[in-house]
């Protein structure tokens, strides 16, 4: 669909844009339209997702902008047609001298990355997001990190016989202590992420590792090994795997049946029993060992007996995946659990760091914006004093937000959605691509497009535009 359509200056519009094909162009033409019809500059925000690309937005609007001023009669009256604009005196003057008033007002265009929006909301409203006054932007955290794994070590040492301890204890014996300290450093990456799945509660690891062992429905305070050999069923299943391998009297098949009698008669049973028993049913890569009719077996067993055999070692194999599967879970909750206290631990440190030196982090910035606008004693009054400001929003590259971004957003829409002003002009366009989505490493989630998408169209009664002509490619 072009963009010379009215449908692509609705009010409320999502606009699905593969690479090359003018999103940019459009999301210009927007804001140009916008102020061509009389808005004010500085209710108009727009977001994309780096700097350069906010510069670039900003240039082209003014360049435009300056375009406009220099055109004859009738090439403007052309422009102001390809923008959807009725072609009277009002729109003329205006673009005629756009430019230069722009170019002086105290309130400009605002084309922002979200991060740069989110400092500026905490700059204005910083007691009511409880973060510093006059807090300085950190964008190198390495040195930080330093500091705080010193922090959190030194502790270990000086308290050796806490939980805390015991649990890092536990992480380096089970991963060894490169692994341990990247595990860590991902939980500290990941931050966001546990204050949105923690925040609600007070005790943050008893909750995420109560839901994670619902989740694995395992038991850590249960012996699985000791269970499964202790079976009765087990045990005569075993029994009489032994007796029919002893029966066919081949190498291998006494090395397994020496290995059965064994466990089964071990007193005190360990998980390098069952790896022992495993060895008998599964290949080194794990896979079950091929157990098939054959004559010689048939003669040494007899019909009845082979079938038994292979009966036998299908249900086996069964039995062991099970239990290696319930094992498995059992490991990576126990992994959890001592990762979820010492990350929180580690963190803690890291946000005590920073907030001795009054200096925020990008993720601190998104996290301390969403709990401003949805969580604070003040987030309505805050959403009224930017409803007041903003009346047009414009978001770029939105395939790259993240889920924290997503909510911090949201509250601004549900106050657009919920405005009866008639005299007052408002939009929301969001723009972008799955296919582009190249932000995975900061949490950017491309299914949040579609979920937004339905959004405005629910609340807002947002129209949908594809834009599928690439003006890259040669015809």
């Amino acid at each position: 669909m072009s963009i010379t359509t009215a449908t692509a200056y609705s009010s409320f519009l999502t606009v699905a844009a593969s690479a090359g094909t003018g999103k940019t162009h459009l999301l210009v033409s927007r804001l140009l339209r916008l102020l061509l019809q009389g808005e004010r500059p500085g209710a108009m925000l727009a977001i994309t997702f780096t700097r350069k690309a906010a510069a670039e937005m900003h240039a082209r609007l003014l360049d435009r902008l300056r375009t406009l001023a220099l055109l004859d009669d009738a090439a403007l009256d052309k422009t102001l047609g390809e923008l959807d604009l009725d072609l009277n005196a009002e729109h003329r003057a205006r673009a005629r001298t756009l430019f230069e008033t722009l170019l002086h007002h105290d309130n400009q265009v605002k084309t922002a990355t979200f991060h740069a929006f989110c400092q500026d909301l905490l700059r204005r409203f910083p007691l009511e997001a409880d973060v510093p006054p006059g807090f300085e932007l950190v964008e190198r955290t390495r040195p930080l990190q330093d500091a705080a794994w010193e922090a959190f070590t030194l502790e270990l040492t000086q308290a050796a016989e806490t939980p805390i301890a015991q649990a890092m204890d536990e992480l380096l014996h089970l991963v060894g202590y490169a692994n341990t300290q990247s595990f860590l450093n991902q939980f500290l990456n990941y931050r966001s992420d546990w204050w949105a799945y923690t925040s609600h509660t007070a005790e943050p690891v008893k909750y995420a590792s109560a839901q994670l062992q619902q989740q694995l429905k395992v038991d850590l305070e249960q012996d699985l090994s000791q269970g499964f050999l202790h079976n009765t069923q087990v045990r005569d299943e075993l029994q009489q795997f032994s007796a029919l391998l002893n029966t066919h009297q081949t190498k291998t098949n006494l090395t397994h049946a020496q290995i059965i009698d064994n466990v089964l008669n071990t007193n005190l049973i360990q998980e390098t029993h069952i790896a022992q028993l495993w060895s008998c049913f599964f290949t080194s890569s794990d896979e079950p060992r091929s157990r098939k009719a054959s004559g010689a077996q048939q003669k040494a067993l007899g019909t009845t007996g082979e079938q038994r055999l292979l009966e036998l070692h299908d249900k086996l194999c069964s039995d062991l995946i099970m239990l290696r599967q319930h094992l498995h879970a059992q490991l990576t909750l126990r992994l959890s659990q001592h990762w979820f206290r010492c990350g929180a631990r580690y963190l803690a440190h890291f946000q005590r760091i920073k907030r001795e030196l009054r200096v925020l982090d990008f993720s601190d910035l998104e996290w301390q914006t969403y709990q401003l606008l949805n969580k604070s004693d003040n987030a309505q009054w805050v959403q009224y004093k930017l409803d007041e400001r903003i009346d047009h929003i414009l978001i770029d590259e939105f395939q790259d937000t993240n889920p924290t971004q997503w909510q911090l957003i949201l509250p601004l829409l549900q106050e657009i959605a919920s405005s009866h002003e008639p005299v007052r002009q408002r939009s929301v366009l969001l723009v972008g691509d799955g296919k582009q989505s190249i932000y995975r490493f900061r949490r950017a989630e491309p299914r949040l497009f579609n979920a937004a998408s339905e959004w405005l169209q629910a609340h807002l009664s947002a129209q949908g535009l594809a834009l599928t002509k690439s003006w890259r490619s040669a015809p």
